[in-house]
């Protein structure tokens, strides 16, 4: 490479290099944000998951009616009370 050459390309290449650094360091300088989490509640499947709990909740309700008209029973028939996870094993 010539001599003028070098110049020449010595004199282009700084001051792109140097403009490269003055973006680099603004970036890294940049204020950071804090991004909150997204909801599940706002993505494509909030309904699938509202669907979810009332499932589960339906399924809660559902046990403890069992669980009330089991008492119930046992109290009707003089029987001690039964443990709310037992089911009856006397095949009836």
């Amino acid at each position: 490479m010539s001599r003028a050459n070098a110049t020449i390309h010595t004199k282009t290449m700084v001051p792109a290099l140097a403009l490269c650094a003055a973006a680099l360091l603004c970036a890294a300088c940049g204020q950071k944000r804090e991004e909150e989490p997204i909801k599940p509640e706002d993505t494509v499947f909030g309904d699938q998951l509202q669907q979810i709990d009332r499932a589960k909740e339906a399924a809660a309700e559902a046990e403890n009616r069992m669980q009330d008209l089991n008492s119930q029973l046992d109290q009707a028939e003089g029987a001690a009370p039964r443990e709310p996870d037992s089911e009856e094993t006397s095949g009836n």
